[in-house]
């Protein structure tokens, strides 16, 4: 068991990239991401992408109100906006952050789940 320790540790002071790689913990929908635009996110943002699935929206829910935790981020409809933000489980955007903001389509903003595109 030494040994592995041992190895273990020498691989992450060879290899310090892996040891300080990011996660990026994403509860989605199965099959909802092509696996190439997960290679190219992790590339593009120096991460791994670890995906949870879920089937449903109720079972989103269902999930967190048991107390899930440690996404990053979670891919629901609109119909579970409401409920997501009404339990506190969505934060607030900072557009500040998002310096691109104005080049999304109006037509996807101010959706009547998300007024004034708060989430």
């Amino acid at each position: 068991m030494k040994r592995l320790a041992a190895l273990a540790a020498s691989l992450l002071l060879a290899f310090p990239a892996l040891a300080a790689r990011d996660e990026f913990h994403l509860y989605n929908w199965n099959n909802y991401l092509a696996p190439e635009t997960v290679k190219r996110f992790e590339a593009f943002c120096k991460c791994t992408v670890l995906q949870t699935f879920y089937s449903d929206n109720e079972e989103l829910l269902a999930k967190l109100a048991a107390g899930a935790k440690g996404y990053d981020m979670y891919v629901p409809t609109s119909h579970a906006v409401q409920t997501l933000i009404k339990s506190g489980r969505l934060m607030p955007i900072d557009k500040a952050q998002l310096p691109n903001l104005k080049n999304i389509d109006s037509a996807y903003l101010d959706a009547p789940f998300d007024p004034g595109n708060e989430f």
